[in-house]
């Protein structure tokens, strides 16, 4: 992480705004996704798209941790 400190709401706008490769990048989550053309550019500014959120992720994961816990079912 390069920016381990606090960062508050408001401060965070120069990473938002900046055409800079992101400071941190989180690996393995599900993001927004494409549009009705299946179109997908990753631009943080269309957040829809390219931020991932709990409600998208979460079903996921309890998918998952139930086949995790549940190994032989078919």
């Amino acid at each position: 992480t390069d920016h381990p400190q606090f960062i508050a709401c408001k401060e965070g706008s120069i990473y938002y705004n900046s055409t800079n490769p992101n400071p941190n990048v989180l690996v393995g989550a599900i993001v927004g996704g494409p549009d009705e053309n299946d179109d997908y550019v990753d631009d943080r500014v269309d957040f829809r798209k390219s931020e991932p959120t709990t409600y998208i992720n979460a079903p996921f994961v309890g998918v998952l941790a139930y086949f995790a816990a549940n190994p032989n079912f078919s």
